[in-house]
């Protein structure tokens, strides 16, 4: 379905027909979905979930490589972050994409360097 950034709008708009005029909630220039993974799909399509489930799956390997003492936490974040991100907020939302770099960044910059492969 891949409509391109902000198809939220162009989908919603086919399916709502009139707006509640005693209220904005279905209004279409204002709804977007409160699921990123959801948003990502109308957004991108398939390529793009595939691309984003890569994403997240580089991210698990990374936390799988390293030390055992920081895997529970980073793990516990990666969990809440996308618990949050799958029933909260739209995509885009700026103060969320920050949160989420920020807390990223920081647990990269705590997880201290990843033990090198055994051959």
């Amino acid at each position: 379905m891949a409509i391109g950034l902000g198809a939220e709008h162009v989908v919603v708009s086919k399916i709502v027909t009139r707006p509640n005029p005693d209220t904005d909630l279905l209004d279409p220039t204002q709804w977007h979905p409160h699921s990123m993974p959801l948003q990502l799909w109308v957004n991108f399509g398939l390529i793009g979930a595939v691309v984003f489930s890569g994403a997240l799956l580089m991210v698990l390997r990374r936390i799988g490589r390293i030390e055992p003492g920081h895997q529970a936490g980073a793990l516990a974040l990666y969990a809440g972050l996308f618990a949050v991100a799958g029933v909260s907020h739209g995509a885009w939302q700026e103060w969320w994409m920050v949160l989420v770099g920020f807390a990223l960044v920081e647990a990269i910059r705590r997880s201290g360097p990843i033990p090198a492969k055994a051959p």
